[in-house]
């Protein structure tokens, strides 16, 4: 029995749509859902929430659902540093993390770099009222592809005019696993008293001249384990902020996350 050339057609038309679909579908997957893509509007843009810093404030105290999602995303920038979880698991599997690979313009050039940013929704919007989101973003930094990440670094509220005080508590530092070891100085640093080895500028002049490291006055270093790799955690305070009677820093605003 022979068949016509026009159902073969046919035939050939549903199989390839049949495999769009299939293919659309497997797309979809990776791509899963982001919190950052609720507050879009249809131009792509961000309608209907304000963010949580802006230019007219003076001083910021982070809420306590503000604490929760920091402590979150610091959760698992150190479980990428210490390889408890993979870049692409976290962008896989939180909703809250986007992330972005540097991608050489040569081929032959290994991704070293990458960015995760973690966007949280404080208020929904309403008929009458503004919805109201956070953000929180951190670098990585690796060798080469090969190797794991190695260093991270955030900071908290900087590029706006308002002071954000973290309000952290040891008990927040508890929660993250993180033991207090030492209490150091910028000056330290400068002076060649304390190592400059929880940042891949380790020449004092490149790492004060960069960001904004050279903002901190104080450091608190901590300590902590992840998939068994030990890790060297800092956090940086400013002078204004500094407390000569606090233990740990409450309100803190540069992290950095380092693979020992």
């Amino acid at each position: 029995m022979k068949i016509k050339p026009s159902i073969l057609i046919a035939l050939a038309i549903i199989l390839i749509g049949f495999c769009g679909v299939i293919a659309m579908s497997q797309n979809s997957d990776k791509h899963p859902h982001k919190i950052f893509n609720d507050l879009l509007g249809k131009e792509g843009v961000i309608e209907n929430y304000d963010y949580f810093l802006s230019d007219e404030m003076k001083r910021i105290k982070l809420t306590s659902i503000d604490k929760e999602n920091l402590e979150k995303f610091l959760d698992a920038i150190l479980n990428v540093v210490g390889g408890a979880e993979k870049v692409e698991g976290v962008d896989d599997n939180n909703p809250s993390v986007q992330v972005d690979l540097f991608v050489p313009k040569l081929p032959s050039v290994p991704i070293t770099s990458a960015s995760m940013k973690y966007t949280y929704i404080i208020r929904q919007p309403t008929p009458t009222a503004r919805g109201l989101y956070g953000d929180f973003s951190a670098s990585l930094e690796r060798k080469d592809a090969e190797t794991p990440w190695l260093y991270s670094k955030s900071t908290i509220g900087y590029g706006y005019k308002a002071s954000v005080q973290t309000n952290f508590s040891t008990e927040d530092f508890s929660k993250l696993g993180l033991k207090f070891v030492e209490k150091f100085f910028l000056s330290d640093l400068e002076a060649g008293k304390q190592k400059l080895d929880f940042t891949p500028l380790h020449n004092y002049k490149s790492f004060t001249s960069s960001g904004w490291n050279s903002y901190s006055y104080a450091f608190y270093r901590f300590t902590t384990t992840r998939n068994s790799v030990p890790l060297t955690v800092i956090f940086g305070v400013e002078k204004d902020k500094y407390n000569e009677q606090e233990t740990t820093p409450k309100d803190w605003f540069i992290f950095y996350a380092k693979r020992d």
